[in-house]
This record gives C-alpha cells, structure tokens and sequence, in this order.
C-alpha cells in the first residue's frame, strides 16, 4: 500500500483507539479497513457496531461516492 494509505490507517487507528483495526492490502497501493468494537452510546442498541471500507490508491484525491 502507499504512504497516504499508510497515514490514513494509521490515523485511524489513533482515532478509533483502543478498537481493533483489520487492514488488508489490496494489491493496487490501497487497502480494505475493518474497524470492530465501535461504541456508538448508550442512546442505541446495540450499543457496539464496527465500520469497513476500502481506502482506494489515489487517496486522498479520490473520488469517493
């Protein structure tokens, strides 16, 4: 995966800190993110969720829909 790629997961990880973090490369210089244990309030239910996406190659200057 590319540097921006890397910088994004790794904010990501700073961000959703202490929530695992799955990343998978792949093979075109992005990377597939699996962020698990999500607390999301108390106001929900389930109270706990997770957020996957892929970071594409081109980021940040992707076009993301």
């Amino acid at each position: 995966m590319n540097q921006e790629v890397s910088q994004a997961i790794d904010e990501l990880r700073k961000v959703f800190h202490p929530s695992p973090v799955t990343v998978t490369e792949d093979g075109a210089g992005g990377a597939y993110v699996l962020v698990e244990q999500v607390y999301l309030g108390e106001r929900y239910s389930p109270q706990v969720s997770w957020i996957g996406g892929h970071i594409p190659s081109l980021y940040p200057l992707a076009d993301i829909y």
